[in-house]
């Protein structure tokens, strides 16, 4: 406050010095300077603060961001993964955390670039990086080969790197680590080989960044392009005087980007972008039958084990309840016991529904716990060798029930996981063909754009034949007419009117010539137009198709006759 209130120059270095902010100057008085030697430097273990936050993030801006490549990062990232995944699985669900975090947030990674070489060294996101590295399928492996119990953080991994809803991911997750407690309660490693179809599975669903950002990127430009020649057509339309060259290119430009954009979407298609092996349902129904065959294979001796078990604990239970039966005494204990806590609970459930006797019935709970707790003093000695004795019957039979019920569980968890892999082998191919089928359903509505800008240009190019064809008769007409007037002028002797009738004649010739020359579609164009519409898949009967093959035929014979007449000029 004391520097504050001094001149504006001293607020500002005041400023500055609370924020970290202030700059030796060689021409500053020493007793301005402020005192640094004291103050603490900042390190990691002490950036708890948001001062020390801003100092960090301001050295890293002035030290320049890390630049990584893509190679050198997916190895950090699977070197971590093995040693989380096969080493030290206790830090598996704080890593997959921090993955999740990096991915969600980008600011995370914000000293970070991560360059692709193979794409021209451009910068690409965490996320990207980390879907191209091996570390699902490592996390995919250490689930299953060593179970985790809780797969909130191993749900939300998959959410981030596979394709599919929300319930298809839970479903995966949770039956992954249901198959990884299967194979632990029944005490037996994961055979070789046996996750195999599984990695290939979540390989084939995981998202493809890298062709996500290089289409996604040139379908928002093809997208705003078109918009935009869209209006440009429209405005030319609505306004009706327009020339029809400006409306041919307008309508040319739009035929151009609708055909760029139904390529890249059917280059995008899974079939083709994607190099590995497409699966159909009827592969992985084969796919899974093995799977299904080790699972079955240890319901059934699970199963065995488990009906020892329940035999063991059925007898535990006859035992319990003879000894129980022989002893009236501590019946009547029992029978005494349940009988006050009836009473108690009787009087407890009055009190909450009749407010008006709440003193009476205080009274009377007070009086019935007093004999409850008198009761149980007196019985003690009943009770402590009841105990005595049922410890001296049941010996081992603890460990009996405790066999049981983990045989019951493990039985349990083999039949959910049966279930999951029946689930897994019909949901991978319906995730597959939603996806394949959402392609095609773009491709089909950007196949229908072109057609519609295909007609469109069609339209404006014989709009621009018509009138190529009346300026040209017009032209024709006027010559002939100028012709017979200097025949008829030399015939009378006017040399004035002939030299100026000469002059204009060769003008209306540049200008017809100039007129056949301006032919809105060339050989070329007319090439592109048929392999465009020959593309097309047309069905039996299709007036759209019919419609488009005779106005590309009228636009033949138009330019062919314009050819002809320029020839003949």
């Amino acid at each position: 406050y004391a520097q504050m209130s001094g001149s504006g120059e001293d607020a500002k270095a005041a400023f500055r010095a609370s924020r970290g902010m202030q700059q030796q100057s060689q021409h500053s008085p020493a007793q301005q300077q402020p005192n640094y030697q004291n103050w603490a430097p900042t390190t990691p273990e002490n950036w708890n603060t948001y001062q020390n936050r801003a100092n960090m993030q301001r050295q890293r801006r002035e030290n320049g961001a890390r630049q990584v490549t893509v190679r050198d990062a997916i190895e950090e990232i699977e070197a971590k993964a093995r040693l989380v995944h096969e080493s030290n699985t206790s830090q598996r669900v704080m890593t997959w955390s921090q993955w999740c975090r990096r991915m969600e947030d980008s600011r995370l990674d914000a000293d970070t670039c991560y360059v692709d070489d193979e794409a021209g060294g451009i910068n690409v996101s965490f996320d990207e990086v980390f879907i191209r590295s091996a570390a699902v399928e490592g996390a995919v492996r250490s689930v299953v080969c060593s179970p985790i119990s809780d797969h909130t953080e191993f749900n939300f991994l998959l959410s981030h790197c596979l394709d599919g809803d929300s319930t298809t991911v839970s479903n995966l997750s949770a039956g992954l680590k249901n198959l990884g407690a299967c194979f632990r309660g029944c005490q037996r490693p994961v055979p070789e080989g046996f996750l195999e179809p599984l990695i290939v599975i979540i390989r084939e669903l995981k998202t493809n960044p890298k062709m996500k950002r290089d289409s996604g990127s040139a379908l928002r430009k093809l997208d705003e392009q078109i918009s935009f020649q869209a209006a440009k057509n429209l405005e030319l339309l609505k306004s009706g005087n327009a020339a029809p060259e400006a409306r041919h290119r307008c309508t040319s430009e739009l035929l151009r980007l609708s055909n760029e954009k139904r390529s890249l979407l059917e280059s995008t298609q899974p079939s083709k972008a994607s190099s590995s092996t497409t699966f159909d349902s009827e592969a992985i129904l084969v796919l899974f039958e093995e799977m299904n065959s080790v699972i079955s294979d240890m319901t059934s001796q699970v199963q065995a084990s488990h009906e020892v078990n329940a035999k063991k604990h059925e007898q535990l239970t006859s035992r319990l309840k003879a000894a129980m039966m022989g002893d009236d005494e501590h019946e009547k204990v029992v029978q005494e016991q349940e009988a006050l806590q009836a009473e108690v609970s009787r009087l407890k459930s009055k009190k909450l529904a009749i407010l008006r006797e709440l003193d009476a019935l205080d009274t009377d709970i007070a009086s019935a716990e007093q004999r409850q707790r008198s009761h149980g003093a007196q019985s003690s000695k009943v009770m402590a060798a009841y105990r005595q004795k049922m410890q001296a019957i049941q010996g081992t039979d603890d460990r009996i029930a405790e066999n049981y019920r983990a045989s019951a569980q493990v039985v349990s968890e083999c039949a959910q996981s049966s279930e999951f892999l029946s689930w897994l082998s019909g949901a991978a191919s319906h995730a597959l063909s939603e996806r394949a089928a959402r392609s095609g359903t773009e491709v089909k509505a950007a196949r229908k754009q072109v057609m519609g800008f295909l007609t469109q240009h069609l339209e404006a190019v014989l709009e621009g034949l018509e009138l190529v064809g009346r300026r040209h008769k017009f032209c024709g007409s006027k010559l002939e007419s100028m012709r017979g007037e200097l025949k008829e002028a030399l015939e009378i002797g006017l040399g004035d009117l002939a030299g100026d009738l000469r002059i204009n004649i060769a003008k209306f010739e540049a200008m017809q010539l100039e007129i056949l020359s301006s032919i809105p579609a060339s050989d070329t164009d007319l090439a592109t137009l048929t392999d465009m519409v020959a593309t097309f898949e047309f069905g039996e009967g299709d007036e759209g198709a019919e419609s488009l093959r005779e106005q590309l035929a009228r636009v033949r014979e138009g330019v062919a006759s314009s050819q002809q007449a320029l020839v003949g000029v």
